[in-house]
């Protein structure tokens, strides 16, 4: 008989993490440069 999940396929777990976490660190910086174009400051009064 053959054992369940004893096989190796697919992609490694740790690199689907990374993967994962470098696309959101990219959106959130995406995000953050596009306000900061739209003029998201401080101003004299608060944000």
């Amino acid at each position: 008989m053959e054992k369940r999940g004893s096989s190796k396929k697919g992609l490694p777990a740790r690199g689907v993490e990374i993967a994962v976490a470098l696309l959101t660190f990219a959106l959130g910086a995406l995000v953050v440069v596009a306000s900061y174009r739209l003029g998201s400051k401080w101003g004299a009064d608060g944000p």
